[in-house]
């Protein structure tokens, strides 16, 4: 019985010094800033005709454009926008969850004119 007491806390002894190796050594915690999107302008104003191309920065994401007034002014796949009409129209650039916009007002090239 003797015997068999010297064994357990031989084995409890030999754990207590085991344990600190055994245990797992925490990895440093390394904070990663998100990337700020953003778009490269949020108001432009154009005379009908005029074009001008929007940039999305701060990712390589896919973004999609698109106008919430075609008569006004269009917005192409790869953000160029174009004055149509007189009259102002927004233009969203979406990348993945994501919306950005750009105010776009669309004034008469002759009325411009005039006013120089």
């Amino acid at each position: 019985m003797k015997q068999i007491k010297r064994v357990l806390i031989t084995l409890l002894i030999i754990t207590a010094f085991m344990a600190p190796t055994l245990t797992p050594i925490a990895s440093p915690t390394v904070t990663v800033q998100a990337a700020t999107i953003s778009i490269s302008k949020k108001k432009v104003t154009l005379e009908s005709g005029a074009t001008k191309t929007l940039k999305v920065n701060g990712t390589s994401k896919k973004v999609t454009w698109s106008s919430n007034d075609k008569a006004v002014a269009t917005v192409s796949s790869k953000g160029k926008i174009k004055a149509i009409d007189t009259g102002s129209a927004t233009i969203t650039a979406t990348v993945g969850t994501t919306k950005l916009t750009c105010k776009v007002v669309v004034i008469d090239a002759s009325s411009s004119a005039t006013k120089k």
